[in-house]
C-alpha cells in the first residue's frame, strides 16, 4: 500500500518500468495506491521497497502484507445466475 503527496501520473509512470510490480491498482480509502509486487525472497522485496518504491518522488509511507497461503483464486466471472 502507497500513501503520501504522490502526484498520479508521475508515480503511474514510474511504477510501470518495474518487472517486480505485476499490478497496481489506484484504490478510495487511507491509501492511494495498491501493488502486487514479487521478489526472489524476503531480502529481495526489501530491496525494491527500500531503494526503488521509497525514492518515487511523493512517496511517504509503504506498508507490506506477505501472502503465506492462497486460499482461493479464480478468474471466473458468474454474472448470469
Amino acid at each position: 500500500m502507497i500513501n503520501g503527496t504522490v502526484r498520479a501520473p508521475h508515480f503511474e509512470k514510474e511504477i510501470a518500468k518495474y518487472s517486480q510490480v505485476l499490478e497496481c491498482y489506484q484504490i478510495a480509502g487511507d491509501w492511494d495506491y495498491a501493488l502486487r509486487v514479487v521478489g526472489r525472497d524476503l531480502e529481495d522485496f526489501r530491496e525494491f521497497c527500500v531503494n526503488k518504491l521509497s525514492k518515487i518522488a511523493g512517496i511517504e509511507n509503504v506498508k507490506s502484507n506477505i501472502s503465506v497461503k492462497q486460499v482461493k483464486y479464480s478468474t471466473a466471472l458468474l454474472l448470469n445466475r
